[in-house]
């Protein structure tokens, strides 16, 4: 097919607010528009105050599956049943010409390609995956009830694309395309060495609910929740009080909201409730600009987010028949914690290193792509531990596991204060891996002996004391400290002091 026999409508742009420092196209599905998911970008476009945001329009063609009607699309299709029947590869690679047409003006107009992200839902996730093949390096890629086209067709991923970061959901209901086929794409994408993390959403057909909109959102947006603070002016040590003040503040509202949970037994209409408004007040976020009003949404917010966690642990502990089984229970969603004596160690150390080491790594020139891809190995850390758990608890009493993640999180941070010898700051992307141990053994740990101690009918107000202990007093500390130690010294002193606090708080 030659390129002038379709006509491209100009995209939906939501330009961006602030400094332009990226993109994200995103593609609509078959018979719909750009229109349809513009709503998106009116949603994201204030907390994303840097990005800008493209919604392309597929041309009208004649689709086979509906009888021959012509309707917008990226391609044509001839089944769902049999995806890689009769795939319209002409279509396909127009589509994909079309991409990299809209990604060139964005390089045209001074933005790198690495600051690109292009997402689809449906056929146009489908067009998005087609994009790994192209020569320009990608930010991310994002496909939303999709597959992956062409598959037979090498390569399936370019190399300059072969460690971009791709995340894939898709609805286990989904019986337009489906799910088998969302879980066929991300086995062979995974096979082939690429950057892919796939998430399932449980009843869901095909279409997108607002968990999986929150999810896409909050997953690019929250890690980097400290780079929006310093670029609206604040220092290192309010940084510091703000990142305090949220375990702070949800320690005794975890309590607070358990206690009422077990008293009232009304555990998932308090997670619900709670989990609805502490998006929106989190949203919020983007609408301030002073440290006052960052205080105000930052307290708000943790005080209605507080029970979602811990509601989520008792239903998980409780459906465990035994204590062992809690790791793969919890594989996927990463909850609890370990013993009382080592929860306000172990929550100062997380408290430095996940408040100060995006600040850190930005200090030692590192990209948004680095921060990214440092979350991701960060998250992946956590699966075989979890996985294992069983296993690793056969080997070694609890209480020995917690001397080996006190150790961990001593050596972690320490690697962290050498990194400005490595000449390089992606030499944070090994240090990571330890992550599993620090987190997840100690948390898993934790998570049973609150079982085991919990009285009949006080398991949620128990998980509540743990993860106030965790995320309240001890992490607390380590990112007030950590702000204040960070401003005076640095940040390679701040974590090699770090260090120190952690062994001497662990002997102790």
């Amino acid at each position: 097919m030659s390129t002038q026999q379709f006509k491209y409508r100009d995209p939906i742009v939501f330009n961006a607010r602030d400094k332009h420092t990226g993109t994200v196209i995103m593609l609509h599905g078959l018979g719909d528009s750009g229109d349809g998911w513009a709503p998106v970008g009116a949603e994201w476009a204030p907390e994303l105050r840097h990005v800008k945001f493209v919604f392309p329009h597929a041309p009208n063609r004649p689709i086979s599956i509906n009888f021959g009607m012509r309707m917008p699309g990226w391609y044509d299709i001839a089944s769902l049943e049999d995806i890689d029947q009769k795939e319209d590869k002409d279509g396909l690679h127009e589509s994909k010409r079309y991409i990299e047409e809209l990604i060139d003006k964005e390089i045209a107009g001074g933005l790198p390609s690495e600051r690109v992200v292009v997402a689809g839902f449906s056929q146009g996730g489908a067009v998005a995956l087609m994009a790994l093949r192209s020569e320009h390096k990608l930010a991310g890629v994002i496909g939303l009830s999709t597959y992956l086209p062409l598959r037979k067709e090498p390569p399936l991923v370019s190399e300059a694309n072969m460690k971009t970061p791709i995340f894939q959901a898709h609805g286990d209901a989904d019986y337009t395309v489906e799910y088998k086929f969302g879980v066929n794409t991300y086995n062979m994408l995974k096979e082939l060495g690429a950057n892919i993390t796939f998430k399932t959403y449980n009843g869901m057909a095909h279409g997108a609910v607002p968990q999986e909109i929150a999810d896409v959102g909050m997953v690019c947006i929250w890690p980097f929740i400290n780079l929006l603070y310093r670029s609206n002016g604040l220092s290192d040590a309010q940084i510091g009080v703000l990142a305090a003040l949220k375990p702070w503040t949800s320690a005794p509202a975890s309590f607070l909201w358990s206690g009422l949970a077990d008293r009232m037994s009304a555990h998932k209409a308090i997670m619900i409730a709670t989990f609805v408004t502490s998006t929106l007040t989190r949203v919020g976020v983007s609408l301030a600009h002073s440290f006052w009003a960052f205080v105000v949404l930052a307290v708000a917010g943790e005080f209605l987010a507080a029970p979602v966690g811990v509601m989520a642990d008792a239903a998980v502990v409780a459906a465990c028949k035994r204590d062992t089984d809690y790791g793969k229970s919890r594989l996927w969603g990463a909850i609890g914690w370990g013993s009382l004596s080592a929860a306000i160690v172990m929550g100062f150390g997380i408290g430095v290193i996940g408040e100060f080491l995006f600040l850190f790594l930005q200090d030692l020139g590192g990209s948004p792509t680095l921060m990214g891809l440092t979350l991701t190995v960060t998250c992946l850390a956590e699966v075989p531990v979890f996985h294992f758990q069983p296993q690793l608890l056969k080997l070694v009493s609890v209480h020995t596991m917690l001397h080996i993640v006190m150790w961990s999180y001593m050596l972690r941070m320490a690697l962290y204060a050498l990194l400005p010898y490595t000449g390089s700051a992606w030499a944070v992307l090994p240090v990571e891996l330890l992550h599993g141990v620090t987190f997840g053994c100690g948390w898993s740990a934790g998570t049973i002996t609150s079982k085991r101690v919990a009285p009949p009918g006080l398991e949620a107000t128990m998980q509540g004391i743990f993860q106030g202990l965790y995320f309240g007093v001890g992490q607390g500390l380590g990112a007030l400290i950590g702000g204040l130690l960070k401003q005076r010294h640095g940040g390679q002193a701040m974590f090699a002091l770090s260090a120190g606090i952690v062994l001497a708080g662990w002997l102790l």
